[in-house]
């Protein structure tokens, strides 16, 4: 189930070399979530596929959420 996306987030999708799927693993069973003061939440997932690098696709509040952004997040240990 791919979740609604920004265009801004199909275009960091296309340009990061993201897949879909891996962002659908990301948002259908994160391994970390985090709630930002700005309302967004935050689901983080490592990507075995990717190194293991951790996938971080922030989500924007409300009842109909949307992928606002991912990106592979180099700060995450």
């Amino acid at each position: 189930m791919t979740p609604k996306l920004t265009r801004h987030a199909e275009e960091m999708l296309r340009e990061r070399g993201i897949l879909a799927a891996w962002l659908d693993q990301a948002v259908t069973s994160p391994e970390r979530t985090e709630q930002h003061a700005d309302g967004t939440t935050h689901l983080l997932r490592r990507i075995e596929a990717f190194g293991n690098r951790w996938l971080r696709v922030v989500v924007s509040p409300g009842e109909d959420p949307t992928v606002i952004t991912t990106f592979f997040d180099r700060r995450v240990q």
